[in-house]
C-alpha cells in the first residue's frame, strides 16, 4: 500500500502548492488555538487567582473575540485551498485517464467497460475526501502536536514529556485499526466492481433481455451481489466506528494522565496555578489532530483503494508510445511475420508465430474459427496493440517506424460490431471526413445499399441516432459502417466479418458494388466462414 501511494503522489506534484498552502494555513489555525487558550487561562486566572474585574479583562475579551474570528476565517481559506487542490488532481488525473484509454483504443487492457466507466466516475470522486481531507489531515497530526508540545514545554517541561509519549499510543493504536480495515476495504472494491460490472451488463443488454423474457430473471443475481456489497460495507463502518472509540478512549486517558500529574503537582505546590490551568487548557488540543484523523481514515482507505485502481490502469502499456517513428509510410505489400500478442503476462497468447502476406492492391480473405485472434491482428494492423513478438512490415520497413497518424489515415476499418455515436446518420457516416457534400455522403450510402433505409426514415439523412445505435438494427448499423468506409476511400480496407448481420442479397450487392470500388486497392477480409459459392476471388472480382 505504502508503494502504491508513493506512485500516486508523484501525480501530485503540479498542485502541491495547494496542498501545502493548505496545511501553513491549518497550522496557523493550530497557532490561533494556542493564542486562544492563553486569553482564556489569562481571564481565568485574574477572575479567581487575582480577582479582576470585567474592566481590566475585557482586553482579553476582545483579543479572543477578533483570534476566534481570525481562526475561522483561517479554517475557511485552509478548507478551500484543500478542495482547490483536490479538484486540480482530479481534473489531471481524469485528463491522463482519458488519454491512456485513447491511447489504448479498442483494447483496454483487462478493464471491462464497466471498470473503465467506475474509474472516470467513482473512482476519482472517491479521491475528493482523501487529497481534501485525509491526506492534509495526516501531516497535521504531525505537525500540530510538536507545536503544541514545543508550546507547554518552557511552561511545564514534564507536562510536555507526558504528551510526548502519549501521542504516539494514539499513532499506533491508527495504524493497527488501519491494518485490520485494509483487507475488509478491498473486499468491498471488489464487490462493487463486480456490481458495476454486472449493472452496467445488465442495461447494456436490457432491451434483447426484455425480447427474450429474460429481465426479471437477473433480479436475483443483482440482489445477491447487492448484498454481498452491502455487508462488506457495514464491516468496514463497523470497524471505522470501533476505530473511532479506540481513539477518543486514548486520547481522553492520555489527557486524564497529564490532568492527574498537574493535579497533584498543583496541590503540593510545585507548579504555578497559570502555567497548570494553560497546559491542562492545551491537553486535549495536543490529541486533537490525531482524533480528526482517525475520523478521516476510512476515507483515506478509500483513496488509497482507488488510486491502486487509477495506478494500475496508468501503468498499462501504450501502443503509441512505441509507435513513435517519422517515417512517411509508402504503399506496398503488408507482410506479417511471426506474430504473436498477449494481452497479460499470467494469461496465454492469443495469437501465435502468425505469418501472412498481403500483396499490394489484391484482396485477401482471412477466415479462422471464433477466438483465433483475427480480431487482435486487426488491433496490431492499426497500432492500437503492442505485438509480443514478431513484426508487420509496409514494404520493407516495420509499421511501428512509421508516422502513426499518417499510417491510421491510409486504413479504412470496418469492425464486426460497428458503434454509431449519439448524432445524425449524416455525421456518423462522415465521421473520418467531416468535411464532404451531402451528395459524397449519399453517394457512399448508395455503394453500401443504406440509402434506401435511410431514405425511409423521418428526417432521413438528419434522423438523430442513440448512443451505440440502438434505434436502428444490426443489419443498418453495419451498412452506415460500410458506407463511413467507402466514404473515407483509403488504400488498404480491413474489414472484420463486414457482412455478419446483413441477409445474403443484400451482401450480395455491396459485395459486387465493393468489388468495383475498391479494385487495384490492398482489401484484408476477416471471416468466421465463407459459403463455397461465395469463396473470395479476385480473379470473378468479389469482395
Amino acid at each position: 500500500m505504502a508503494t502504491v501511494e508513493a506512485q500516486f503522489k508523484s501525480n501530485l506534484q503540479p498542485s502541491k502548492v495547494w496542498l501545502w498552502l493548505s496545511i501553513g494555513l491549518h497550522s496557523l489555525v493550530g497557532l490561533a488555538t494556542v493564542a486562544i487558550a492563553i486569553g482564556l487561562t489569562s481571564i481565568i486566572a485574574g477572575v479567581f487567582r487575582d480577582g479582576l474585574g470585567l474592566a481590566e479583562l475585557w482586553p482579553w475579551f476582545r483579543a479572543i473575540i477578533l483570534v476566534v474570528l481570525l481562526r475561522f476565517g483561517l479554517q475557511w481559506l485552509a478548507e478551500s485551498a484543500a478542495q482547490r487542490f483536490a479538484q486540480n488532481v482530479k481534473q489531471q488525473l481524469r485528463q491522463r485517464l482519458v488519454g491512456q484509454m485513447l491511447a489504448l483504443g479498442p483494447a483496454q487492457g483487462q478493464q471491462s467497460a464497466s471498470e473503465r466507466v467506475q474509474i472516470l466516475g467513482e473512482t476519482v470522486e472517491l479521491l475528493d475526501d482523501y487529497l481534501a481531507g485525509y491526506l492534509p489531515q495526516r501531516m497535521l497530526a504531525a505537525i500540530v502536536p510538536l507545536l503544541m508540545i514545543a508550546w507547554v514545554w518552557p511552561y511545564d517541561r514534564l507536562s510536555a514529556i507526558v504528551l510526548a509519549l502519549t501521542v504516539p499510543v494514539s499513532v499506533v493504536m491508527l495504524v493497527l485499526v488501519g491494518l485490520h480495515t485494509r483487507d475488509l476495504s478491498q473486499q468491498r472494491w471488489v464487490q462493487l466492481r463486480r456490481l458495476n460490472a454486472r449493472v452496467l451488463d445488465l442495461l447494456q443488454g436490457l432491451t434483447t433481455l426484455k425480447v427474450f423474457g429474460r429481465s426479471r430473471a437477473q433480479i436475483q443475481q443483482i440482489d445477491q451481489l447487492s448484498r454481498k456489497f452491502t455487508d462488506a460495507t457495514l464491516a468496514v463502518l463497523q470497524i471505522a466506528f470501533v476505530s473511532a472509540l479506540v481513539l477518543e478512549l486514548t486520547a481522553s486517558l492520555s489527557t486524564a494522565v497529564v490532568a492527574v500529574e498537574i493535579g497533584l503537582r498543583l496541590l503540593n505546590g510545585s507548579l504555578q496555578f497559570y502555567d497548570a490551568l494553560l497546559v491542562l487548557v492545551l491537553a486535549p488540543e495536543v490529541y486533537a489532530p490525531i482524533r480528526a484523523l482517525g475520523a478521516q481514515h476510512h476515507a483515506g482507505m478509500q483513496g488509497l483503494e482507488a488510486a491502486e485502481q487509477i495506478n494500475h490502469f496508468l501503468a498499462q502499456p501504450r501502443a503509441d508510445v512505441a509507435t513513435v517513428g517519422n517515417i512517411q509510410p509508402v504503399l506496398g505489400d503488408l507482410m506479417v511475420h511471426n506474430l504473436a500478442i498477449c494481452y497479460a503476462a499470467d494469461e496465454p497468447n492469443v495469437l501465435q508465430q502468425g505469418n501472412w502476406h498481403f500483396p499490394q492492391g489484391q484482396h485477401s480473405l482471412i477466415q479462422a474459427p471464433s477466438g483465433a485472434g483475427k480480431t487482435s491482428l486487426v488491433l496490431a494492423l492499426l497500432c492500437l496493440i503492442q505485438p509480443t513478438a514478431g513484426e508487420i512490415n509496409l514494404g520493407a520497413t516495420p509499421i511501428d517506424q512509421l508516422d502513426l497518424k499518417q499510417w491510421r489515415s491510409m486504413i479504412a476499418y470496418i469492425p464486426q460490431h460497428p458503434y454509431l455515436f449519439n448524432g445524425t446518420i449524416a455525421q456518423n457516416i462522415t465521421l473520418a471526413k467531416p468535411d464532404v457534400s451531402p451528395e459524397a455522403i449519399q453517394q457512399a450510402a448508395i455503394w453500401a445499399c443504406a440509402h434506401e433505409f435511410i431514405e425511409q426514415l423521418p428526417a432521413g439523412y438528419a434522423t438523430l441516432v442513440a448512443e451505440g445505435g440502438t434505434n436502428l438494427s444490426g443489419g443498418q448499423r453495419q451498412r452506415i459502417a460500410i458506407a463511413r468506409a467507402i466514404l473515407k476511400d483509403c488504400p488498404i480496407i480491413l474489414a472484420d466479418e463486414p457482412f455478419a448481420h446483413l441477409d445474403q442479397a443484400t451482401a450480395q450487392q455491396i459485395r459486387r458494388n465493393l468489388a468495383e470500388l475498391w479494385r487495384g486497392r490492398t482489401v484484408i477480409e476477416f471471416s468466421h466462414e465463407v459459403d463455397h459459392e461465395e469463396q473470395f476471388n479476385a480473379d470473378e472480382e468479389r469482395f
